[in-house]
């Protein structure tokens, strides 16, 4: 029993952290994904294929009877990225940069993101 607990516990902190080999819940760098992130190109479909692969990658359970839940990391090289259509971040609960990292929505009337599924998204590093 105990070692259960114990691997529960070190399920969560490596996925917390960002720790976790990719393919279970890593890191996902756009740029992996085809996002440019020079000012000028449209990344919209690179970073959506991010998240949604970052959504995919998920772990979860029950632990003491707390429910935990925790998706990949989708991570942004500093750069500028150019977007146009809105970005569902899916059940990706952490979004983060290297503190550099810019966002331009190229149509004001529409939103950056829009989350329906996350829960507690954290957001870090992006400009």
């Amino acid at each position: 029993m105990v070692g259960k607990i114990i691997s529960a516990a070190v399920v969560i902190f490596f996925c917390i952290s960002g720790l976790w080999a990719q393919g279970s819940c890593g890191v996902f760098n756009v740029r992996d994904f085809g996002a440019v992130g020079d000012g000028k190109t449209d990344d919209t479909a690179a970073i959506q294929k991010t998240f949604d692969a970052a959504s995919r990658q998920h772990t979860g359970g029950r632990w003491r009877g707390i429910r935990y839940f925790s998706t990949g990391a989708v991570y942004f090289p500093n750069g500028h990225y150019r977007i146009s259509g809105t970005i569902h971040p899916g059940k990706v609960n952490e979004i983060r940069g290297d503190g550099e990292a810019c966002l331009e929505m190229s149509d004001d009337k529409k939103d950056i993101f829009f989350f329906i599924s996350s829960w507690q998204t954290h957001i870090s590093g992006m400009v």
